[in-house]
């Protein structure tokens, strides 16, 4: 989708971890980057003469055995199709997540993060962005949702399935930056296996939001690729998830075998023999929620004073949902129609 977003880890789709691992290993081939624009030369020469001994921008290896096309990723971080003529409405697609919240839990480790960018690496998992209206400071529309690849094209199409329908974001841009408002509406965001068949994991997230993003080359990345695989983030983006909708959502990729309450919940990758970990009482928790989503109206989060909602599900505002944090990098493709 065209728009900016900036990170560093995270989604998954069906491959086990040892795949995940392989090539996050094989991406720490690339040349890493100096910073998000890239644009660091390389100075041979002596001081008061570094126009002249300057050699130029530093050039990134994308890996080879990606899939698919590595020989068409180019630049800083290795984006697919380049911005430069529609600045106005770059299309973008979410290359590394890294989940930041809810604090302590078992989402936000390595390991889950390892499991859901070894997807996005392999492109069985595409979030994509796209940005209209951005031609000067002020208003713009970022489109953000699920989406399918056309293989033999090489290009990318927001879902057409009603229930994993795109949202529209409205925003601002000032300069490369661009924030957004909450979306009142829930997004809904499935990880399926490599056939595209069997559904490995879905997120529903509420009142999703760009807190900030930071395009670059012309507008063809956010973030930058950096050393071992991963990626310096230049955006965050912000959302909801509730306890009824992670509750009876089951993810079954090795080594996480447990519903998605239990991965938010707690540090735990399975669940316990005696049953689903949210099962116990929300006090019992290790991470209780710490926002509330209300049948009608945006959710809030409650810092800890216990002025929105009480954490460990009593009283008569109890919380009900966690606000989920993740910094990210996208990059350049083309997405149809």
């Amino acid at each position: 989708m065209r728009a900016t977003l900036g990170g560093s880890s995270l989604f998954d789709r069906g491959v086990d971890l040892g795949v995940a691992l392989g090539v996050l290993i094989a991406l720490a081939g690339c040349n890493p980057a100096p910073g998000p624009g890239n644009d660091a030369a390389v100075d041979t020469g002596t001081p008061g003469n570094d126009a002249a001994a300057d050699t130029g921008p530093v050039m990134i290896t994308c890996p080879t055995g990606m899939v698919p096309n590595p020989s068409e990723q180019m630049g800083p971080c290795c984006y697919r199709v380049s911005q430069a003529a529609h600045l106005a409405m770059p299309e973008l697609r979410l290359r590394y997540l890294h989940l930041t919240a809810p604090a302590g839990s078992a989402l936000v480790t390595a390991t889950v993060q390892n499991v859901l960018n070894g997807s996005l690496t392999n492109e069985t998992f595409n979030w994509l962005m796209r940005g209209s209206g951005g031609t000067g400071d002020g208003p713009i529309t970022i489109t953000t949702g699920f989406g399918t690849r056309d293989a033999t094209a090489g290009t990318y199409a927001f879902s057409t399935m009603a229930a994993y329908a795109p949202v529209m974001l409205n925003g601002t841009i000032t300069g490369e930056t661009v924030t957004t408002q909450p979306d009142p509406g829930v997004l809904v965001v499935p990880v399926f296996d490599a056939a595209g068949v069997v559904l490995q994991v879905q997120l529903s997230l509420h009142n999703v939001s760009v807190v900030t993003s930071t395009f670059s080359e012309q507008r063809s990345c956010i973030g930058a690729l950096a050393t071992h695989g991963a990626f310096t983030t230049a955006a965050t983006l912000s959302g909801y998830l509730t306890v009824t909708d992670t509750r009876g959502s089951m993810i079954n990729v090795d080594p996480i075998h447990a519903e998605l309450c239990t991965l938010v919940a707690s540090h735990n990758l399975t669940d316990p023999t005696s049953g689903p970990y949210c099962a116990q009482a929300q006090s019992t928790w290790t991470v209780m929620p710490d926002s509330r989503c209300p049948a009608t109206g945006p959710c809030v989060h409650d810092t800890g004073s216990g002025s929105v909602c009480s954490h460990d599900g009593t009283g008569a505002t109890p919380c009900n949902a966690w606000q989920l944090v993740s910094d990210f990098a996208a990059v350049g493709v083309e997405i149809n129609p």
